[in-house]
């Protein structure tokens, strides 16, 4: 079980990548490292699931 801090984390960093990318072209995340990755790593499997156009 997650202790009440590391939830809460997790909860933040959904939101600050959810924040980001609704933002589409004009969102950057310059810091943190983590969340620069997890927006590239969701970009890029969308891009494998649909092909780049």
């Amino acid at each position: 079980m997650l202790s009440c801090s590391r939830r809460s984390f997790s909860k933040d960093a959904r939101h600050a990548e959810w924040a980001l990318w609704q933002l589409g072209r004009d969102g950057e995340a310059l810091a943190p490292r983590w969340l620069r990755g997890s927006l590239r790593d969701r970009a890029a499997a969308i891009a494998a699931r649909y092909g780049s156009r």
